[in-house]
């Protein structure tokens, strides 16, 4: 006979003790170099660390966010952007997916160091307020942030979604609500070792639109009617994820703007 499900606020208030206690513990070293003295602007890294990450700077496609070498000037789209149609009208990422960061982002989401969220969240936000943030973004309330949902079957495995823990953060940097709006209804296989081609036909019809909106962890039921979305995840690589999440909200909402927003660029 199969467990019952745990659920929902029980987990969460067990990821926010785990969360809370590993905190305790790890707040004064650094994450990356364990030098203690870790800075109160990302708390698990230190000043030396958070200047070292690998910020994407131009020129990078106005499309895909992807980033070039070269004397580019102006707003480009790229060849890899050229023959395909995305359902959202940009991607952004403050970092590029590169050494440290990429250590950051499989210690949370691998090795489940929540800890890091807040600090993650932190460098996410900085995409939208702040000196590094995107123009696109511009100051307007009616940008909400959707976290690109886990099938059941891998949040129970994992047992927290990495893009509801970046969103839940960034929430708290930005003022920008969260809305948990959609669910994975199909299991899918890893991305990673699939080509362009096989990862879109991996997620076609993965993703839906919840029936009622349910309350959101940071106490907000809004519809997405003339809203803006930004799905969050950690990382962006081919757009597969990203490309069928916007559609499905395009097909099923009122959201008249979609991007995509990710801590890191693949």
């Amino acid at each position: 006979m199969n467990a019952p499900p745990v659920p929902p606020l029980l987990t969460s208030l067990w990821n926010e003790t785990r969360k809370a206690a590993a905190g305790l513990v790890f707040a004064q070293t650094c994450a990356l170099c364990h030098a203690e003295g870790a800075g109160p602007s990302v708390p698990a890294l230190c000043d030396d660390c958070v200047r070292s990450l690998p910020r994407l700077v131009d020129p990078c496609c106005r499309v895909c966010g992807e980033w070039f070498v070269g004397n580019i000037h102006g707003p480009f789209r790229c060849t890899n952007c050229a023959d395909r149609r995305f359902a959202f009208e940009f991607a952004i990422a403050p970092f590029r997916a590169r050494a440290g960061l990429r250590d950051l982002i499989h210690q949370f989401k691998y090795q489940r160091q929540l800890w890091l969220a807040e600090s993650l969240g932190r460098l996410l936000a900085q995409a939208v307020c702040g000196p590094h943030a995107d123009p696109r973004l511009a100051a307007d309330d009616r940008w909400v942030l959707v976290p690109v949902p886990l099938h059941p079957r891998r949040l129970r495995e994992r047992e927290f979604n990495q893009a509801l823990e970046l969103a839940t953060t960034a929430s708290r940097q930005t003022g920008l609500p969260v809305v948990d709006a959609l669910r994975r209804i199909r299991y899918t296989t890893g991305q990673a070792s699939l080509t362009r081609h096989d990862r879109l036909e991996n997620l076609r019809d993965a993703f839906r639109i919840r029936r009622s909106w349910p309350w959101s962890r940071g106490g907000l039921s809004r519809e997405l009617e003339g809203r803006w979305v930004l799905l969050v995840d950690d990382v962006f690589t081919t757009g597969a994820t990203m490309d069928a999440c916007a559609r499905i909200i395009r097909r099923k909402t009122g959201a008249t703007r979609i991007a995509a927003l990710t801590l890191a660029r693949g």
